[in-house]
């Protein structure tokens, strides 16, 4: 009996420390020193349309690929044209919320086109308002264009 009850402790100080790990990787990445030049907000939808932005003064395109559910990976999709980036990935967010450990890495799938599958967290109130941030770094700078989108509550 006390061996099954010091294993359980055991368990559950490790469950707590590896969630505590999460938490503080995904405050590093959030508090990294990104030399931001400028933030782009759009009104436009990825859900439902092709969105555009201006980056490192070129027009962007991002999309989802298909309607995002929450834990369920999809595909999405960032045309940048003539932009030549080190790196490109999206977080998703909620105002006033933690979303938990969700950065995705895109990938240059051909030419300009950047492909990631990603998963939409769930949130536990209910919430359906989402942002989601897409990061371009070209030569140590950062930007950064900022989406908003509801979820339809296919759960």
């Amino acid at each position: 009996m006390k061996n099954k009850v010091i294993l359980v402790l055991f368990i559950i100080v490790f469950v707590l420390a590896y969630l505590f790990g999460l938490f503080l990787k995904q405050r590093e990445i959030q508090s990294e020193n990104l030399d931001f030049i400028t933030t782009v907000k759009s009104q436009c939808n990825p859900s439902l349309n092709v969105c555009s932005a201006t980056v490192f003064d070129q027009n962007i395109s991002f999309y989802f690929k298909q309607q995002p559910i929450p834990l369920k990976p999809f595909q999405v999709e960032a045309e940048l044209n003539s932009l030549q980036p080190d790196e490109v990935y999206i977080i998703f967010e909620m105002e006033g919320m933690e979303m938990g450990f969700n950065k995705y890495q895109l990938n240059n799938a051909k030419n300009s086109v950047w492909k990631g599958i990603v998963v939409l967290p769930v949130c536990s109130l209910g919430r359906n308002d989402w942002v989601v941030n897409l990061y371009i770094k070209v030569k140590d700078k950062y930007e950064r264009a900022v989406f908003y989108f509801e979820q339809k509550n296919n759960l």
